[in-house]
Parts: C-alpha cells; structure tokens; sequence
C-alpha cells in the first residue's frame, strides 16, 4: 500500500505538517510527499531532515475530501492492494480531527495485513493501481 502525503503546505500550515511526520515517524509508515516548491523554500525549517526514508514530488492544486473524518474510515474499508492513499496537512483547524485519526487509520489498515511503501517501491514492485474511492 502506497500513502502519499500532500504537502501542498510544507507548509503553509507547518504545524500540522509536523504533527504528520512526527506521527509517521512514530508509526514507522514511509510516504511519498507532494511538495509545492515555493512552500517548501518558504517552510524548509519544517521538513529539513525529516524526509529519511520518505520520497518527494512535484504537487498541483487538489480539492479536499468535505468528510476526513468519514474519509479516513472509508480509506480502511474500501483499500485494495495497490491502492494510493492521500492525506492533507493543509486547512483550517477543523481538519485536524484527519489528522487525529492517522493513527487509527494506519492502525485499521495494519490489522487488514497491510503494509506501508512508498510509491517507488510499489511501483517497483508491480502492483496494479486501484484508485482510492
């Protein structure tokens, strides 16, 4: 399973861009993050050295999920192999409760056997995509 991180903020909102890699790094999950080049010149404070074991690309301009917390639970249900997940870091502090459910969320997915790559590795790996609903 593939997690990418949009990192449209790097951050814009670095406090919840901390709080996304301290809980990946708690949790031992490797993702793949999409960074907007001029947030991270502006925040490289925040992600400087935290990206080991991580990878980065180029992200555009996306739409958030209305429900992250309905999202989250969703995710655990509906993921198949191959699947790439997508969190934000990014919005208004009601996102935060996203946030708060990562844990269970990666929690949920390791209970169903899943594992957690970047989208290199998977890629490498030869597993089909299976979009993520």
């Amino acid at each position: 399973m593939r997690v990418t991180q949009d990192g449209r903020t790097a951050g814009s909102a670095p406090q919840w861009t901390s709080m996304v890699l301290d809980t990946l790094a708690r949790h031992r999950v490797p993702v793949t993050f999409f960074l907007v080049g001029a947030q991270v010149r502006r925040h490289a404070d925040v992600v400087r050295d935290r990206l080991a074991g991580h990878e980065a690309g180029n992200h555009v301009e996306r739409e958030f999920p209305d429900d992250p917390v309905g999202h989250s639970r969703r995710t655990v249900v509906d993921v198949r192999p191959g699947t790439i997940v997508l969190g934000h870091d990014v919005g208004a502090a009601r996102r935060l409760v996203a946030l708060r459910c990562l844990p269970d969320m990666i929690g949920g997915l390791r209970a169903r056997g899943y594992t957690f790559v970047t989208v290199s590795a998977l890629l490498g790996a030869g597993v089909p995509d299976t979009p993520t609903r």
